[in-house]
């Protein structure tokens, strides 16, 4: 949960910026609720980069001796794996059959 501070920005990162950072930057469920009576801004940015493109750990946010948490893998899959997770999750709800 992000704390919320005057004047401060809240930036949510996706799966990928996850996986390049090797946890080391979180991506969180989003949900926003307004308890505050007053208008928010929200802009909201998404980017999904080449399908072919390789995903991988970037060498500079891990130790000599910490293993990359997450296997090479395109953006292709990652976008998609994420897509039937949550299109896949919200047909079981309404309990609909999915294929994958």
């Amino acid at each position: 949960m992000a704390r919320c501070e005057k004047g401060a920005y809240v930036v949510n990162l996706g799966n990928m910026f996850m996986r390049w950072a090797n946890d080391k930057y979180i991506s969180n469920l989003h949900r926003v609720i307004n308890m505050s009576g007053k208008e928010r801004y929200s802009v909201p940015f998404f980017y999904s980069g080449n399908p072919d493109f390789i995903i991988k750990c970037l060498p500079n946010v891990r130790g000599p001796d910490e293993p990359e948490k997450y296997p090479p893998d395109t953006v292709m899959n990652i976008v998609g794996g994420s897509y039937r997770s949550s299109y896949g999750a919200a047909q079981a709800y309404s309990g609909a059959a999915i294929k994958t």
